[in-house]
């Protein structure tokens, strides 16, 4: 219970902040602009409506991400939700089970 740790994973995300800053500004303006919001402890005011494939589309904010993932794992333990389940689609030619074994293992 001590590893996803929505402070201590904040911590770390401002020493690497410090690391990567001055990559980060070299990149171009709009990066730049964009960084602070992508580490900062303050919620963002952005629309956050605009979809994955926008360029514009929000700044993901690690902190907001961490408190978030928290506060739904606990509850998850905690029976009161059940979380989100995501499709697994099968790939094409063959059945999803098959695709996960690993590579070498005998079927049945």
């Amino acid at each position: 219970a001590s590893v996803f740790v929505p402070e201590k994973l904040g911590a770390l995300v401002d020493r690497l902040a410090a690391v990567i800053r001055p990559a980060v500004e070299e990149e171009s303006d709009y990066r730049r602009q964009r960084f602070p919001e992508a580490i900062t402890d303050d919620w963002s005011r952005e629309d956050r409506a605009s979809g994955l494939d926008d360029p514009k589309r929000p700044t993901h904010q690690l902190k907001r991400f961490f408190a978030k993932r928290a506060e739904s794992v606990r509850d998850q333990l905690a029976g009161r939700s059940k979380g989100q389940e995501f499709l697994v689609r099968k790939p094409m030619g063959g059945d999803a089970a098959e695709s996960k074994k690993p590579k070498g293992t005998p079927g049945k």
